[in-house]
């Protein structure tokens, strides 16, 4: 397919899959199906993006682009490319990983997506919506609804494990 591309890695056991990453969801993520997992890139309908700190308001709608080493951390479980997310469009990236610790980055950013409040928010967007989860998300809806997570996978790792 022109525009996509497709990572030679493992995708790790909590992403749904087929999974697609993608700015501007809307019509294109309609586009896929209810068969295909999206990733909104700039967190307008994605839990973990839509939480991230921002230090100064950006472009409405934009200001919240997922980093590179988040989003590899959430797609595969091996080694990847950070080229191959391409640029942040309109966004202003909320972290850039320095020089030679994007690999470093992203090995924090998976042991923080199993930390206890990211693994919580996992579950209540994602598990099968019965009358136990209903109950379950309503009584952690306060705690979901507060919480905030550093852009930068160690400040995250500091903060929530």
């Amino acid at each position: 397919m022109v525009g996509i591309t497709v990572l030679d890695v493992a995708a790790p056991p909590r992403l749904p899959t087929p999974a697609t990453a993608q700015f501007g969801v809307g019509v294109t993520g309609y586009s896929f199906g209810p068969d295909v997992h999206v990733i909104d890139r700039l967190g307008l309908d994605d839990p973990l993006t839509a939480r991230f700190r921002i230090d100064r308001p950006g472009f409405i709608g934009h200001e919240k682009p997922i980093p590179k080493a988040w989003l590899a951390a959430r797609v595969a479980t091996g080694p990847v490319d950070p080229e191959v997310f391409g640029g942040d469009g309109l966004a202003t990236p909320l972290h850039e990983s320095r020089g030679d610790r994007f690999d470093e980055d992203v090995a924090i950013a998976r042991e923080v997506l199993d930390c206890e409040p990211l693994r919580e928010l996992r579950n209540a967007t994602t598990e099968p919506f019965t009358p136990g989860r209903a109950l379950s998300n309503l009584w952690r809806a306060p705690g979901l609804t507060r919480l905030v997570v550093p852009p930068a996978p160690a400040d995250a790792r500091d903060e929530l494990c």
